[in-house]
């Protein structure tokens, strides 16, 4: 899918990644393949709170803000927790008062919302609007199930990508920091005359001392033994 291919009223402000257009796609697909849906967005978790990662028009990022301002609504109840079942609402005016009225006023009618499950959890859902009561039968419950699928998997890559990304960063700093502590090991060992693990004991009880890591005692005291003019990056 192109991004010349999403539907004109995509609100796209958020589709700079592939991730995000990748969602916005979805979104709209699952908008324009299923009958009754006047309009589609993805709700992501991160970090305790619920926001839309993409969303088929202003109106639908704007019912969907309603339902994290107050914590809920079916995006929300979708995202829970050990929550992996569809919430499907037939009439929205019988549901939660304050977001029954936000989503009337706005044209919506009923609602249904699919997690977006990452690794067994739920991470999000695909959120499915109509104007009119009762929209969503079963057959339009497997329909969206297809695209929240596909949404999900594109979510564990992204997981994964961003999980090996921060180990290889973990691994690096962990190197480097051994590579800087047997350097200032070495210095206080020149120094003093003592072995590696008395040396290794001086930056130890420094770090204690002076409340600070390991390895910023260990750099400086690497910084203040190079020569003149040379400066480590």
């Amino acid at each position: 899918m192109y991004e010349s291919d999403v539907p004109g009223d995509m609100d796209s402000a958020e589709s700079h990644d592939p991730l995000g257009r990748t969602l916005e796609s979805t979104a709209a697909l699952a908008m324009s393949a299923i009958g009754g849906v006047d309009g589609a967005s993805v709700s992501l978790a991160h970090n305790g709170s619920v926001a839309t990662a993409a969303a088929t028009s202003a109106a639908v990022r704007e019912a969907d803000g309603y339902q994290y301002s107050s914590g809920l609504g079916p995006c929300v109840a979708a995202t829970k927790s050990g929550q992996t079942q569809r919430v499907r609402v037939a009439d929205i005016a019988e549901s939660w008062p304050d977001f029954a009225a936000a989503a009337t006023r706005l044209g919506f009618r009923s609602i249904l919302s699919t997690p977006l499950v990452v690794h067994g959890r739920p991470l999000g859902s695909l959120n499915l609007y109509s104007g009119d009561t009762d929209a969503f039968a079963d057959q339009q419950e497997q329909t969206a199930s297809l695209f929240a699928r596909q949404a999900s998997g594109v979510l564990t890559l992204a997981s994964d990508l961003a999980a090996a990304q921060e180990t290889n960063r973990n691994l690096t700093l962990a190197l480097e920091s051994r590579q800087v502590i047997g350097q200032a090991t070495g210095i206080i060992m020149a120094r003093q005359g003592c072995s590696a693990d008395e040396g290794f004991d001086v930056l130890r009880k420094a770090s204690q001392r002076e409340n600070r890591k390991l390895r910023e005692i260990a750099e400086e005291i690497v910084r203040a033994n190079e020569p003149k003019g040379q400066h480590r990056d």
